[in-house]
């Protein structure tokens, strides 16, 4: 029982990976990245998306998505490349929830310094301005349609005297919060990424949004991810998750009453048959809960929700769990 749901969660995980690099694919794509870098970064504002479109067709150096430089501390980055015209690195990451093992915001601050860290053996004076961009595709309660920026300013205590700010300004984190499928999207950044991550459509809905509302022309390569994506859709591996739990649940359960049966030879037929599916129930449901929660760093809510587990059972776990 234990190998069979391992190989279930090993295998959900793999198409829960080949999501993410669709995702990744199409949020390189130099149209998409366009829409993202112009409403993101204070130093593209000004362009035209068609010019941000050519900057990052002609200017785009890709870098390393490694960063082994602190011993032990190994980061992987989503996407990350330098626009050296205008002295920028971009970390562009997608996240599919807001995890709850920890605050993804301090892991952006710290991602976005490992990459000005990175510049130490250039001048003080001619670090690159590093933008860490954050995408929440499935945000938390209330945190859809939001666009925060966390960056350093400069607070006079006494005297007023103002410091250079291209010396201090050199990290910016931007957290994207993707409105959910019923919320109405506040701008067009936030439209185009809901129907690329969040709509639950037919693709060919999705690829005539896109070339008609938002003027993405669909290339070999996009058409193609577009499609890969919604293959692999997170609706698709949420269901897959929760029915393959469930009947592990369920054979838990069956071995669960057996035990039980066993048990009421001796203390009687009836009694045993109740505390086995008793015992066989919470035993499953709390090996169940314990390996979600660890395999996919969410909390006991989130993975009990996946489980469809309610009532006093619920209750129970959550006073051990707690």
């Amino acid at each position: 029982m234990k190998n069979k749901n391992t190989r279930l969660l090993d295998t959900l995980e793999q198409k829960r990976n080949a999501y993410d690099e669709c995702c990744k694919k199409i949020l390189l794509d130099p149209q998409i990245m366009a829409y993202i870098l112009k409403e993101c970064v204070n130093e593209l504002s000004c362009f035209s998306r068609k010019e941000i479109e050519h900057l990052l067709c002609t200017n785009m150096v890709i870098g390393n998505t490694e960063d082994l430089t602190v011993s032990g501390a190994k980061v992987c980055f989503d996407i990350c490349f330098q626009i050296p015209d205008k002295n920028l690195i971009i970390d562009l990451e997608a996240q599919s929830k807001d995890p709850s093992a920890y605050p993804l915001l301090s892991r952006a601050i710290y991602y976005g310094n490992r990459l000005l860290d990175g510049q130490i053996e250039e001048r003080y004076g001619s670090f690159r301005k590093v933008y860490s961009i954050w995408i929440l595709l499935d945000p938390a309660r209330d945190g859809g349609n939001v666009i925060n920026v966390y960056r350093v300013n400069e607070k006079t205590m006494l005297k007023e005297y103002k410091g250079n700010e291209a010396y201090y300004d050199l990290v910016c984190i931007v957290m994207i919060g993707v409105p959910k499928e019923n919320e109405e999207p506040m701008n067009e950044l936030m439209g185009l990424l809901q129907v690329l991550f969040v709509k639950n459509q037919e693709v060919e809905y999705i690829k005539t949004t896109l070339i008609q509302k938002y003027g993405i022309l669909l290339t070999k390569e996009l058409d193609q991810e577009v499609d890969a994506m919604c293959n692999w859709s997170e609706v698709v591996y949420q269901n897959a998750m929760r029915k393959g739990m469930q009947e592990g649940m369920q054979k838990g359960m069956q071995k669960g009453i057996q035990k039980g049966m066993q048990e009421g030879i001796q203390k009687g037929i009836q009694r045993g048959m109740d505390k086995g599916i008793q015992k066989g129930n919470r035993d499953s449901a709390l090996l169940h809960t314990k390996k979600i929660m660890e395999r996919f760093l969410i909390g006991p809510q989130e993975a009990m929700d996946v489980l469809d587990i309610q009532g006093q059972l619920r209750e129970d776990l959550l006073k051990e769990l707690e």
